[in-house]
């Protein structure tokens, strides 16, 4: 996980999942080896819960590993974090998969227990108990904004339990591929997936939104529009020598104070036309005329979105581009 190579788009969310897929199907892989190289062995009963265990401790501490590598946390941090947020999601999943069992003896009977019997029905709690571990595990060491991280992770790991529940019993049931073996590779793959999509994506705090000057006066200049800030930000274009955050020579067709970039609370960027000049912000199947007309108590504005492009006159034209915060 480097956030250098994770671009500011919509994918950038499917690429925690793809790190945690990776630690599914290594934990799985890793039980193959250990019980094909090793003399160890253990009743057949124990195989459910060694199996899910494991792969809930090694998923949250696989999702705390990521953020750490994203967020740049020392290396002791990310180690006792990672080892934190799986011993809590191994406890937590090895508590519920008894409690489970033992809820399914009750309801009904020793049959529902039976290590021999593939029953779906009686194992998708077990899976779900699992992904609910190892969401609590994670958040317990990351930093709670309110309830709605906690409900989040624990929900997410729901999904990602069902999930799992799911292309299991569909890889050795509905596609008569009555193997085990591919059933716990599918599952464990598909686990680390769901959770890492469901539970938490790559944050927008670790982006921000620059200026680059992509016309020939200036070409290449670029400057951030909230450079660590906390605080509301707001970045103004145009050729009036002094006082501007960003200059453009009057030759390039830039009024004194043609426009204006804003960041809000949110980190939602704002584009603001202050010239009756022609003004444009356009992307892809879509542009915005945000001229100031004088009758109007407020400047025309619109929300931005990386890699829009703004011209203002005729010749001058800048991008709007959203970037990892460390290129700062």
């Amino acid at each position: 996980m480097n956030i250098y190579l994770i671009p500011y788009k919509w994918t950038r969310h499917l690429s925690m999942g793809y790190w945690c897929a990776t630690f599914g199907l290594s934990t799985w892989w890793l039980l193959q080896v250990f019980l094909s190289q090793s003399s160890m062995s253990w009743p057949a009963n124990l195989d459910g819960v060694i199996w899910l265990t494991s792969l809930s401790s090694v998923i949250a501490a696989g999702s705390t590993l990521g953020e750490g590598n994203l967020r740049r946390w020392r290396f002791r941090d990310r180690l006792w974090k990672s080892l934190t947020a799986g011993g809590i999601a191994f406890g937590a999943s090895l508590g519920g998969y008894y409690l489970w069992m033992l809820l399914v003896r009750l309801v009904i009977g020793e049959e529902g227990v039976d290590s021999n019997l593939l029953n779906y029905q009686y194992r998708i709690g077990a899976f779900i108990l699992m992904g609910v571990a190892s969401g609590l595990g994670a958040v317990t060491v990351r930093k709670w904004t309110g309830m709605i991280q906690l409900f989040t992770h624990l929900f997410g790991g729901f999904t990602a339990g069902f999930g799992a529940a799911v292309i299991w019993g569909l890889t050795w049931s509905a596609f008569e591929l009555y193997e085990l073996y591919y059933a716990s590779a599918f599952a464990s793959t598909g686990f680390g997936f769901l959770f890492g999509v469901c539970v938490w994506g790559v944050p927008d705090d670790l982006y921000a939104g620059w200026i680059r000057v992509i016309s020939h006066h200036r070409f290449g200049h670029r400057i951030p529009i909230d450079p660590g800030a906390t605080e509301p930000r707001e970045r103004f274009v145009g050729h009036y020598p002094n006082g501007l955050d960003l200059y453009l020579p009057p030759e390039s067709s830039a009024m004194e104070l043609h426009t204006s970039f804003r960041v809000d609370k949110e980190q939602r960027y704002y584009l603001r036309g202050l010239s009756v000049y022609p003004t444009r912000m356009k992307r892809f199947l879509e542009w915005v005329r945000l001229d100031y007309d004088p009758r109007s108590p407020v400047p025309v504005e619109t929300q931005l979105e990386s890699e829009d492009r703004i011209r203002m006159g005729d010749a001058a034209e800048i991008e709007f581009i959203v970037l990892p915060r460390e290129e700062e």
